[in-house]
């Protein structure tokens, strides 16, 4: 056992530093063991936020120092965003939004809200189950007035940023059925950016596939089954608590 753990710790390889700061390392399993892909995945999901945001920044570096780029995170990805915007040297800000779910199934959305009221609806959910009008306003009002209280706690005031004639790198923290992201992108893209790329640690593959179609491109630090992804994903109230201190520091200028 003391042998075979010698053999791991050998043969570690340090993954490049990209940016100031941004330092992870990743294990290469010995010659005589060769991990499943299960394990492989398995080992993905400990991947801590520096690490993830160092990889996809080893991605971007075309992106670096340009006056015409803007990092846009969505609440969750808030942590990644921090460092991938420090490594590029490039303007953070926070874009909010709000699934628009069906009113007797709150993990089924028609829709979603962005930051600045801009409103996405999913037609072929609303069409096959036949929501009428006034529901959809029923819970577009409902959703947009927690959205606003969002905007006020989170944004402090700020203006939205303009993308208009930016690339936008939108960052999150993993992309399983990618609905929060693809309302985000689809909200986005009616305010003509010059391009939209999505910058996420884990992506589910079919996804990815899928919402290539919608985003100028995808960057990942890794790609698996949704299952896994998933199961990545902390608890909310661990997230909220992350997201907040993140927060903090963005208003401070620590970006």
């Amino acid at each position: 056992m003391a042998k075979a753990k010698e053999a791991r710790e050998s043969n570690q390889e340090a993954v490049p530093t990209v940016g100031d700061g941004l330092k992870g390392q990743t294990s290469v399993s010995s010659a005589e063991e060769k991990p499943s892909r299960r394990h492989q995945e398995e080992q993905s999901l400990r991947i801590d936020p520096i690490e993830a945001a160092s990889r996809l920044v080893a991605q971007l570096t075309d992106h670096a120092d340009r006056t015409d780029v803007l990092v846009l995170t969505l609440r969750r990805g808030v942590q990644v965003a921090l460092a991938v915007a420090s490594a590029l040297r490039a303007p953070l800000d926070l874009i909010l939004v709000r699934k628009l779910c069906v009113p007797w199934d709150d993990d089924l959305a028609m829709g979603a809200l962005a930051t600045g009221g801009v409103r996405v609806l999913y037609e072929d959910v609303i069409n096959d189950l036949h929501i009428p009008e006034e529901v959809i306003d029923s819970v577009t009002e409902r959703e947009l007035r927690k959205l606003k209280r969002r905007e006020r706690a989170y944004r402090g005031g700020r203006p939205a940023p303009d993308v208009s004639d930016h690339t936008v790198i939108l960052v999150n923290d993993g992309l399983t059925n990618g609905s929060t992201t693809r309302a985000a992108a689809m909200a986005l893209r009616r305010q003509q950016p010059k391009e939209i790329i999505v910058a996420v640690p884990f992506a589910d593959t079919r996804t990815c596939d899928e919402f290539r179609e919608e985003v100028d491109r995808i960057v990942s630090a890794t790609t698996m089954e949704s299952s896994a992804v998933s199961e990545r994903l902390g608890g909310p109230a661990r997230r909220t608590l992350q997201f907040m201190r993140a927060l903090r520091r963005l208003r401070k200028g620590s970006h």
